[in-house]
């Protein structure tokens, strides 16, 4: 077992104490939007002795932040693994590739947790804009004869005014329309505050998860998390930002498949004094797990492991990364929470005393 020394992030969207706090560092008046664990070449973690952890382990095929957003990040989307490879050959300014990775990404709630999330359904589409009335007669009749992408397109190219919409919005008691107000509040000029009458709003309760693959449209709002995703930074971003907003790629990297359930369903089962709860999705290059410890305990590496300690002791302090090699037992204190994160080809199996469901 070895400490993992993480990379802290600051951007204008980030709390300002929400990670200090979990991490038990001093804050320092700047936000702090992410906390990085992981070998991604942006901001690569150490051990305890100070060498990269990239020299221990390779290159990790996942990367773990923890997320804290006090503002909402802007809507946005990323590339398949084919994508991110085509753009990154392309794209000689770093404008949007920043490596030729993917960037699956699961994001399990530690407080309360607001994310836009995928298309809805039509059937919840069409009953939004038929509530906002006459204001939405140019959105629904593009959304109804030409799609998702050309409704879109037609707010990153044309630019339609969406003054009236947002009006419309504030005369409803709805949880999506209130954003759409918020966000039109934060980005009074940018019409892809509209984007919110297709997608999810989705709210995690800690513990609950949520997973978004290639493709699919969303903008996280408000809340901390704990983030697992392929190890990228490729964010092709679709408005409500100052940064750079490509619309081509946008418009073609954008899925149309409804995404029927984002949130994910834990698998829960015992390991000798502690509940696990496993967060596993087909697609994903990794397996998330919360591990929930009533009495002294240990777990066995299956693979290159990160450990983070959410709440307790945990092996070494609440708030401490650690990094387990493959075969190496981890003692597990009694009230602690904990995440365990690891490679999907190498899935963390129950130790022989353990028994799925008991």
């Amino acid at each position: 077992m070895r400490v993992v020394q993480g990379r802290p992030q600051h951007y204008d969207w980030g709390d300002l104490v929400a990670i200090p706090r979990l991490l038990g560092l001093a804050t320092d008046g700047r936000p702090w939007a992410e906390f990085w664990w992981g070998t991604h070449e942006a901001a690569p973690s150490t051990i305890d002795d100070g060498q990269p952890l990239i020299e221990v382990t390779g290159p990790l095929p996942y990367l773990v932040k923890l997320l804290a957003a006090a503002r909402p990040l802007s809507l946005q989307l990323h590339p398949s693994a084919e994508q991110a490879a085509a753009g990154f050959a392309r794209d000689v300014e770093r404008r949007i590739y920043r490596d030729p990775w993917p960037k699956p990404e699961m994001i399990c709630a530690l407080t309360r947790f607001e994310a836009l999330c995928g298309l809805a359904s039509p059937h919840v589409v069409t009953s939004r804009i038929d509530s906002l009335g006459t204001a939405a007669d140019e959105f629904g009749g593009r959304y109804r004869t030409e799609g998702t992408r050309a409704v879109m397109s037609w707010l990153l190219r044309e630019r339609p005014n969406m003054t009236a919409v947002v009006d419309a919005a504030r005369r409803l008691d709805e949880p999506w329309a209130a954003w759409l107000v918020r966000l039109a509040g934060w980005h009074p000029d940018d019409p892809a505050v509209a984007a919110v009458i297709m997608l999810h709003h989705i709210v995690l309760e800690p513990g609950e998860a949520m997973f978004l693959g290639a493709g699919h449209l969303h903008a996280y709002l408000h809340g901390v998390g704990l983030e697992v995703m392929g190890p990228s930074d490729n964010v092709v971003r679709g408005g409500l930002t100052s940064k750079y907003v490509d619309v081509d790629a946008v418009v073609a990297l954008m899925s149309e498949t409804v995404l029927d359930e984002p949130v994910v369903r834990p698998q829960r089962r015992r390991h000798e004094a502690a509940d696990v709860d496993r967060y596993d999705v087909a697609e994903a290059p990794f397996v998330v797990e919360r591990w929930k410890v009533a009495g002294t305990t240990s777990a066995t590496a299956e693979g290159d492991e990160l450990w983070w300690c959410a709440e307790g002791d945990g092996p070494v302090g609440r708030g401490v990364c650690v990094l387990v090699r493959d075969g190496d037992v981890l003692p597990l204190e009694r009230g602690s929470v904990l995440y365990r994160v690891t490679a999907a080809a190498r899935r963390p199996t129950p130790d022989r005393a353990d028994a799925p469901g008991r």
